[in-house]
């Protein structure tokens, strides 16, 4: 034991020269050199070291937060959060060696960031207030075959390739395919393989895509699966369509695929075609949606291409490369030429449709002079038009109507009015919109089945009844339920001069409102300004998440003044009391000031106050007259001018010569009250006035249990009863 300490002294007495002498050696020369005794001549610490690090100190992000006062060039490292190191700087706290990566749609040319990349994922670019949408190459991969699962024991004979047939989730293009491989060689082998992708299910559709792939090097005798990645796929596909991959190795492969059937869309086959119920390859696909570069600001809009202008209209011309060229006027039409017909050209090819035979009885065909002087004949049956008989019009009835109605040039949708000798259209004031259904009055362009604009808020709408007295026309609304809208003027209906809204499926009145301005809801005839009849009740709800009083049933009923009688939700709990007309300051509330009593916890109150359970009352207690408690009494000071009767609590007990019992009261308080006690008629073997010998104690032996000792120093075995009154 004395050597170890021997040791640990030489050694402490070591390290501490140590560090004086490299304190020394700092003091004279301002450099400090760890695992060197040569710092370098620009430092002032140099740290050397092959195999171990500096630790500077580290902290979560709160606690660097909260350092007082930093000074400029701390450094800590953090290790919640974005962990990393961060430097204190004289704009504040900042993370060393972070980077700004480049991706969808930019790419990084030496220090600058520039326009140019793959679009990666849907974006949206705002160009002087109009935003264009983009759609790019989806990242999120749509697993078109799932679960693959390794099947070592099916490897029975050579795979030169295999088919999987897989439906498309999404309509645009498909870019890349990951498959999963295995070999079985005896050395380490690449698979360079061709692909071939079908439309439809199975090697029988329109090929839609071939190419080549190689995987990555596969090791020998290779149990477990390794993607292999299709990329540059690019082929159209539609959501819900079934296509086909078929992989041709050119060497011995083991697929890999799960045994029995999957919930998945597809069918596995073999290299020759032939379908393979119980198994499935494991395929990934990433399919893109189809961008609209029309779109802006979600709507499609029409492209200027300023390089295309010219003279007149010309169609327009997508050349082999892609470019969008200005095409010409198609020429006309010759014999070793296409476009357009001439007069002429029309003429000939008109006379040729003479080729149709006549019509008869039987056969379609052209009306000879014969059969048209036939059906003309039959016409002219008709006598002429009379003022009281229908015919044909003469010339000079012809004459007399065309005279007096020049129709004007008319527009879809447009209504006729006469003034008695000209007939014009005013669709400002009046317009048919004959493609949605609807009319308008006041406007031409009517946003529903009936719009009337234009008018003030007296002659806008009405319906009148022919006479007066009775139900007015009703406006009706069908829908699953029928409701109309009702006025009257006598006593039919819901009654005189109110307004009704009516549910014509049960013949019944929701509400009214009478000539006074009254509502009724339930009832035809309100007996207050909203007066509710029925089973429902009345029910307000509010979506107000704090403590305020904008949501509460307020009012000033039968007064006036700064006062409010208030009905709501305070701090989550149900409340009645008393405010100000702004609802802002709490005022007196009366219960019951004249007759009558108030029952809290009953419905049976026997005084103005009686509550049925316990109370407390913290602060003074100040009662005019007599005061009753049948339970347990809590105040800081009870001042009454009357009798306060507080409730006892019994014990009864039977305690042997010289001897001690213990009695637990529990009260249930929450803290330590004062207690009186008294004992009441103690008995010993006929002997009374014994009460002396009873001595009783007690201790609190929780907030709410009180322990109670009763000593019996008689010579006797003594009966009686402890009262127990809470003081305080």
């Amino acid at each position: 034991m004395e050597l170890f300490l021997f040791e640990k002294l030489t050694y402490m007495l070591r390290f501490i020269t140590l560090i004086f002498l490299n304190l020394c050696f700092s003091y004279l020369f301002g450099q400090v050199g760890i695992g060197t005794s040569t710092p370098h001549t620009s430092a002032v610490l140099d740290i050397s070291s092959n195999s171990k690090g500096l630790l500077i100190p580290s902290m979560t992000e709160a606690q660097r937060l909260a350092i007082s006062g930093p000074s400029i060039g701390l450094i800590v490292f953090q290790t919640d959060g974005v962990s990393g190191t961060y430097q204190y700087l004289s704009s504040g706290w900042s993370i060393i060696g972070s980077k700004i990566y480049a991706s969808n749609g930019l790419v990084k040319s030496n220090d600058s960031i520039q326009l140019g990349g793959t679009l990666t994922s849907n974006t949206n670019i705002d160009v002087k207030d109009k935003a264009f949408s983009f759609s790019g190459i989806s990242t999120t991969p749509q697993i078109a075959i799932n679960n693959p699962i390794l099947n070592i024991s099916n490897y029975t004979q050579p795979y030169l390739g295999y088919g999987q047939s897989f439906q498309a989730a999404n309509t645009g293009n498909l870019s890349k395919i990951i498959v999963t491989l295995k070999v079985f060689q005896s050395n380490t082998s690449t698979v360079n393989a061709t692909y071939t992708i079908y439309n439809g299910n199975g090697y029988g559709g329109s090929v839609l895509k071939t190419g080549t792939f190689t995987a990555l090097a596969i090791p020998a005798y290779n149990f477990e699966p390794l993607p292999a990645e299709i990329n540059d796929i690019d082929v159209p596909i539609v959501a819900g369509n079934m296509y086909t991959l078929k992989i041709d190795y050119g060497m011995t492969i083991a697929n890999v695929g799960i045994a029995g059937t999957t919930a998945l869309p597809g069918t596995y086959f073999d290299h020759s075609g032939t379908a393979v119920p119980t198994w499935d390859a494991a395929l990934v696909t990433y399919e893109s949606p189809l961008i609209d570069l029309f779109n802006v600001n979600g709507v499609n809009q029409k492209i200027s291409l300023p390089k295309l202008a010219g003279v007149g209209t010309r169609p327009l011309m997508i050349a082999a490369d892609g470019s969008i060229e200005s095409g010409t006027i198609l020429a006309q039409a010759s014999a070793t030429s296409n476009g357009y017909l001439s007069s002429s050209d029309w003429t000939t090819f008109n006379g040729k449709q003479n080729a149709l035979p006549n019509a008869s009885s039987s056969t379609s065909g052209i009306l000879t002079s014969i059969d048209w002087n036939t059906f003309n004949n039959k016409q002219n049956a008709l006598p002429n038009a009379s003022a009281s008989a229908s015919g044909i019009l003469t010339s000079t009835d012809w004459h007399t109507f065309n005279n007096k109605y020049n129709l004007p040039s008319l527009n879809n949708g447009s209504v006729l009015f006469s003034n008695g000798s000209t007939i014009a259209q005013k669709n400002n004031h009046f317009f048919w919109d004959n493609t949605n259904n609807a009319l308008g009055i006041g406007t031409n362009t009517p946003s529903a089945g009936l719009n009337i604009h234009g008018y003030g808020w007296d002659n806008g709408f009405r319906i009148s009844q022919s006479a007066s007295g009775g139900v007015g026309p009703a406006v009706f609304l069908d829908g699953d339920r029928d409701f109309a809208l009702i006025s009257t003027s006598s006593g039919a209906g819901a009654g005189a001069n109110k307004f009704s809204i009516y549910d014509a499926t049960s013949s019944q009145y929701r509400m009214t409102i009478d000539e006074n301005g009254s509502i009724g809801i339930g009832t035809t005839t309100p007996s207050a300004k909203m007066d509710v009849s029925g089973t429902a009740g009345l029910k307000v709800s509010s979506t107000h998440n704090g403590a305020g009083y904008t949501d509460w049933v307020a009012g000033n009923f039968g007064g006036q003044g700064d006062m409010r009688v208030v009905i709501g939700v305070y701090d989550t709990i149900a409340t009645i009391g008393a405010h100000n007309a702004a609802l802002t300051t709490w005022k007196n509330l009366s219960i019951n000031p004249g007759q009558g009593n108030v029952g809290i916890g009953t419905t049976n109150p026997q005084y103005k106050l009686d509550v049925n359970g316990d109370q407390r009352v913290s602060g003074n207690l100040s009662v005019a007259s007599n005061l009753t408690v049948t339970g347990n009494a809590s105040a800081t000071n009870i001042s009454a001018t009357g009798i306060v009767r507080q409730n006892v609590h019994n014990y009864d007990f039977s305690i042997p010569q010289f001897q001690e019992v213990f009695y637990d009261y529990n009260h249930n308080l929450g803290y330590e009250p004062v207690f009186m006690t008294s004992i009441e008629q103690p008995v010993a073997g006929g002997f009374g006035g014994i009460g002396t010998y009873i001595n009783v104690a007690y201790e609190q032996t929780s907030v709410n249990t009180t322990r109670f000792y009763i000593r019996n120093s008689f010579s006797l075995l003594v009966s009686g009863k402890l009262k127990i009154i809470v003081v305080n």
